[in-house]
């Protein structure tokens, strides 16, 4: 496969001057690091988290499939994302809240979110949830629905996001498997002009057989909703009975914190667990690094809460980071495509992780409804999720941003917990299509259909990590057979992505479409240590 791109982005040096890592060598340093002395280098970025216990060990390899982070350690996720912060900066903003409605904007601060994660804590632990019970939140993004997610970290509960968008049958079926025993979420979720009956699809889900016993529904609109005697009650009559103090678990680094539900290659439903030391420490590193971010950035991430991007860089990245995170409850499209850009000039977001679909729909609008708007607080915007073509990277970079600033893109899975490829955006040039090179621990390798190494260039193979990361996801939930087949098998000692994927004469990584894993086979790829990239990028 030859890539006859020629647009090559260089970094701009005012933006490099500024950035955490400011030059290709540094980043190869950092990189070489990661890869030839993992366990020195995650353990001195876990010493940004606030710990209960220290871990013993930093990472701990088992059998094909099985890894341990931080192993013998201990915190609690919410004091790192709520209260360390509050502590120093109480009236620092946490969060944005972007209402549906265009120009309603609310502003959490670090202290009022404490303040309501303990709370809800406080409620969940009234219900009798205990560390590992699941709890299932079911909100449209707003406050409710992050300070939830914080109060299940808070006392040790795992939390199940699904998203406002969902059914009755979708809601059922993550009941089910999870084991949910509470659920959370609100009478009526508004999504542009039109309004999804949020409690009636819990109500249609819990004729089925699940494990739920109380249902806390938060009052989003005016309209009443009936609620079933001794299991529902609204949050905001709830709340005023508890005290807004609420005890930290210390919980154990491979604890589970979240799962993320989605489908498999089969189209079957399975839960991606993700872990608190591990992934915590991972989305809080990326955030730092690919997104460049400090105390004073004000970031805006478009994706749903409910989906990883979300969850990642919507809430844990930037809180345990004590940055403020914006949030937007509507979709982007409504009233139209500029929606984003509305909400950027209104909150002075700096930072902007956008999806190319919504970026897209600004270029079919044109250059002068995206001029409506100024963007002058922007000083980067990177994309997830999908090749940024160089026409449309030209129209952000050029009409959104007025060339000010960098436009990068990212790539990861729901199974990486965050970033695995992209251009460091003060050290390495962008070529726009490309995710650029792995993230610090990342080591990428591409086989083909016999799960053969592939060292030439320009071939596509499929994409395969070798060794491990702190944020990767441990298992399927109540699968974890089903989850080492998949990803484990095929290439033993690699994680197999399952994603086409060639590399170019740079280094570069560019990503296909998912495609067939390989067959079993017995030998191993080993450690890739440090890829050829590295004296080549840009």
């Amino acid at each position: 496969m030859t890539h006859t791109m020629t647009l090559t982005v260089p970094t701009k040096p005012h933006f490099a001057q500024r950035a955490r890592v400011q030059s290709l060598d540094e980043y190869a340093a950092l990189y070489r690091r990661s890869t030839e002395d993992p366990v020195g280098f995650w353990g001195d970025q876990a010493r940004s988290l606030v710990w209960s216990t220290t871990p013993a060990q930093v990472r701990t390899q088992h059998p094909v499939g099985e890894v341990t982070w931080f192993d013998g350690g201990a915190l609690n996720v919410a004091v790192n994302c709520v209260d360390r912060h509050a502590a120093v900066a109480p009236d620092h903003t946490a969060i944005v809240w972007a209402r549906n409605e265009p120009g309603e904007y609310e502003f959490v601060s670090y202290a009022e979110l404490q303040l309501s994660v303990a709370r809800i804590a406080n409620l969940l632990l009234e219900y009798g949830i205990r560390p590992g019970d699941r709890v299932l939140i079911h909100l449209p993004t707003m406050p409710e629905q992050v300070a939830s997610m914080l109060a299940c970290a808070r006392i040790g509960a795992v939390h199940v996001l699904v998203a406002a968008g969902f059914g009755p049958d979708a809601l059922t079926a993550r009941l089910q498997d999870s084991g949910a025993r509470v659920v959370i979420t609100a009478n009526e979720a508004p999504r542009g002009g039109r309004v999804v009956p949020l409690k009636r699809h819990v109500d249609q889900a819990l004729e089925h057989d699940t494990a739920v016993e109380r249902v806390v529904v938060v009052q989003r609109t005016a309209v009443d909703v009936p609620l079933v005697d001794g299991r529902d009650e609204w949050l905001h009559e709830a709340l005023p009975r508890h005290r807004a103090c609420a005890p930290a678990a210390a919980m154990p680094s491979e604890a589970p914190l979240f799962i993320t539900y989605d489908v498999d290659d089969a189209g079957e439903l399975r839960g991606v667990v993700h872990t608190t030391a591990g992934y915590l420490a991972y989305a809080a590193v990326t955030q730092r690094y690919v997104l460049d971010t400090r105390p004073d950035d004000i970031q805006f991430c478009t994706e749903e809460v409910a989906w990883i991007t979300g969850t990642t860089y919507g809430v844990y990245g930037p809180l345990c980071n004590g940055i403020t995170t914006v949030l937007s409850e509507g979709p982007l499209a409504w009233p139209d495509a500029t929606r984003a850009l509305e909400i950027i000039d209104a909150t002075g977001a700096t930072v902007w992780y956008a999806a190319p679909a919504a970026l897209r729909a600004m270029q079919d609008m044109g250059a002068p409804a995206a001029r409506t708007w100024t963007q002058d607080s922007l000083r980067l915007v990177a994309t997830w999720g999908e090749p940024l073509k160089p026409e449309l990277w030209r129209f952000v970079h050029d009409v959104i941003c007025d060339r000010r600033c960098p436009v990068i893109e990212t790539w990861h899975p729901a199974e990486s917990g965050g970033v695995l490829l992209a251009p460091l955006p003060g050290a390495i040039a962008h070529k726009p299509g490309s995710p650029a090179v792995p993230f610090f621990g990342v080591q990428p390798s591409l086989v083909d259909v016999h799960g053969e190494r592939l060292r030439e260039r320009n071939r596509e193979g499929i994409l395969c990590l070798v060794g491990s990361w702190p944020g990767q996801a441990r298992t399927w939930h109540r699968q974890h057979a089903r989850f080492v087949d998949r990803y484990f098998t095929p290439v033993p000692s690699a994680f197999c992505t399952g994603r086409a994927c060639s590399r170019d004469d740079d280094g570069y990584y560019w990503l296909g479409a998912a495609t067939t894993p390989p067959g079993p086979r017995v030998c191993d790829l080993g450690s890739t240590r440090t890829p050829a990239t590295m004296t080549t990028v840009g």
